[in-house]
Formats: structure tokens, C-alpha cells, sequence
């Protein structure tokens, strides 16, 4: 398999290529595999990470490790969750940090986790651009600056991209009842 996507790479890329492949395939895997639930299709989700990786090398290129990592995160993600709605799979809410206190009883916590289940298809239903920014900055924690390195955006194009994205969420989930804002 890695032999297949060096053969897309230019010879300048081969080696940072091989170290990020050898590095994260296994934290790629596991994040695959934390979605899909499945052998697989987790197995196909890194190969596709990989792949798109191989033919957007110029997207890290002077950019950190953790930088990279990220990437190949945010690739695995969307490649899993296309995966989850081709095979018609649910979407896990393992992405959302659920702080259930103890004292909640059982229909209180699926009651939550059927909330955070819509918001994050909320959030998968906005715009690339704002919904790329709301995942880095609420999944992953990244702080605005971390964001913007990663996605090669301003630091004032993450600051406004988040009101934005922020204020069509808070709007759609108005819509749909879960906010009464």
C-alpha cells in the first residue's frame, strides 16, 4: 500500500511522506476505527487518508508535525463519516465530550446524547468552511491561532469564520428547537 501512494508523490515528498504514514497510521486507524465501529472500513478510511494525503502533499508542505497531524485527522473524520452515510451506519457521538454527572438517571443521558447527535449533524450540515473551524475548535480544542496554522486561513478569517459559523448554528438549532435563544 505504501509503495502505491509514493508512486504520487514527487521524490521531494517521498520522505516526509513515509515518517507522517509510519507516525500516525496507527493514531489514524484508531481514530477511524473509534467512528466506524468496523475493521473495514476502517482499514478503507486510512487508505483513503493516506491517499488524499499523497495527492495534497503541497498542503503541509513547511508546516509542522502537529500541523500534519491534524490534517490527517480532520481527512480521516470526514473519510469515516463519508463512509458511516454510504454504508448507512449512525453517527457516534464519540466526538463530543459528554460530562455526564453520575446523579444523571438513564433518560437524561440519552435524552443528552441524542442533543449533542443533532447538533453535530447540524454542524456537519454548514458550510465547509465554517464547519471546519467549529470541529477544530470544539472537538479537537485547538486555540485560534493552532487553527489557523492548520488551516492555512488569517487568524481574523478563524475569528470571524467562528462568529459566523457560531451564529448559523446557533440559528439552525433555533429552527429545530433546541434553542431558545
Amino acid at each position: 500500500m505504501l509503495n502505491a501512494f509514493l508512486a504520487l508523490l514527487e521524490r521531494a515528498d517521498e520522505e516526509r511522506f513515509n515518517v507522517l504514514f509510519h507516525t500516525y497510521s496507527d493514531l489514524v486507524y484508531c481514530r477511524a476505527y473509534q467512528i466506524l465501529k468496523d475493521v473495514r472500513l476502517s482499514e478503507d478510511a486510512v487508505q483513503e487518508t493516506f491517499c488524499t494525503l499523497a495527492k495534497h502533499m503541497k498542503c503541509i508542505e513547511g508546516r509542522s508535525d502537529l500541523a500534519a497531524r491534524n490534517y490527517l485527522l480532520v481527512i480521516c473524520r470526514n473519510e469515516s463519516l463519508r463512509l458511516c452515510k454510504k454504508h448507512k451506519r449512525e453517527i457516534p457521538t464519540a466526538f463530543w465530550d459528554i460530562d455526564m454527572q453520575d446523579e444523571l438517571d438513564v433518560e437524561c443521558e440519552i435524552e443528552a446524547k441524542d442533543t449533542l447527535r443533532h447538533v453535530f449533524r447540524l454542524i456537519l450540515s454548514l458550510d465547509p468552511k465554517y464547519r471546519d473551524v467549529l470541529y477544530l475548535r470544539y472537538y479537537f480544542r485547538l486555540k485560534d491561532h493552532e487553527i489557523a496554522e492548520q488551516l492555512g486561513i488569517r487568524y481574523e478569517t478563524v475569528k470571524v469564520r467562528l462568529s459566523r459559523g457560531k451564529r448559523m448554528l446557533k440559528q439552525k438549532m433555533t429552527e429545530e428547537g433546541l434553542y431558545d435563544g
